[in-house]
């Protein structure tokens, strides 16, 4: 067995190919196939379950796209359609549950429905559910004055419906 430097650089050149085998949204290799449409909205809500994008930003590759495709399209037709879908519905289930994000938003959701402006995570850090209707982030000036004319809620019928429980 061969374990010079040339064999090391084989083996990673091949794991490497592995790892790129198929370009982001080719379904050419999908087995039990929902149709390419489907498979590209399952892959979105996968990476969803992780908070990552499905896009190439500053930080994301487009080679980095290919390879997690790869790995989708290789999990998909290991576990099967069945099994997969129960594993991301279970997935999407825990990051509802634990998400921040979903956490910023379910605050922002209350927020509305109590007829608030904003909310601290909006103010801080932008809400990216309020972008989409264009809603501007507040300035310091701004949220002095939203907090000063907004009391504060007291309890879980002032914001609307229930606020969820604590996780253990």
């Amino acid at each position: 067995m061969d374990s010079g430097p040339e064999a090391e650089s084989d083996r990673l050149t091949t794991y490497e190919e592995v790892l790129e085998q198929w370009a982001l949204n080719d379904c050419s290799a999908v087995t039990n196939s929902p149709g390419d449409d489907a498979m590209k909205a399952l892959f979105r809500r996968w990476r969803a379950t992780r908070s990552k994008p499905v896009t190439v930003t500053g930080t994301v590759t487009p080679q980095s796209l290919d390879r997690a495709w790869t790995s989708f399209v290789s999990r998909w037709n290991t576990e099967g359609p069945e099994a997969f879908q129960q594993k991301l519905m279970r997935r999407e289930e825990q990051h509802s549950r634990l998400s921040v994000q979903a956490l910023v938003s379910q605050i922002c959701q209350l927020s509305w429905d109590a007829d608030r402006e904003c909310f601290f995570a909006h103010y801080r850090l932008g809400c990216p559910g309020c972008r989409g209707y264009s809603v501007v982030r507040p300035s310091a000036a701004d949220w002095d004055r939203i907090t000063n004319s907004t009391p504060p809620l007291r309890n879980r019928a002032q914001a609307g419906g229930a606020v969820p429980a604590r996780v253990a």
